[in-house]
């Protein structure tokens, strides 16, 4: 019956080194769980900083474009509003009316007042 047992025992001990233990696969899947959960949070954070840099990166890009085109438009603004002034004046359009159409101030006997 001793030798029974010893051998028992030796197949046992053979059994242990051979094999290393390992927890049951509930025990390894509540382990995995949190570090499942932990590495999708970390990745999700990451998405959502790059996405928010890139958006960045494109909101000043757009609001470069917008001071480049106002300053643009405010120099036509400006060119625009002395030409305008250039059209407006009086001694233009004195020298248009008497050398392209041909017309003169009336004498004070010409003019007539008409009520």
């Amino acid at each position: 019956m001793e030798t029974k047992r010893k051998t028992r025992w030796v197949q046992l001990l053979e059994e242990q080194l051979i094999r290393p233990a390992r927890p049951p696969a509930g025990k390894r899947m509540r382990k995995l769980g949190p570090i499942l959960a932990g590495t999708g949070l970390v990745t999700a954070t990451s998405l959502l900083s790059i996405w928010v840099h890139v958006q960045t990166i494109n909101l000043r890009y757009r609001v470069s474009q917008a001071y480049e085109e106002n300053r643009r438009l405010l120099e036509r603004q400006s060119s625009l509003e002395i030409e305008r002034q250039m059209l407006r004046s009086p001694q233009r359009i004195t020298r248009i009316a008497e050398q392209d159409l041909g017309m003169c101030l009336p004498d004070l006997r010409a003019r007539t007042i008409v009520k």
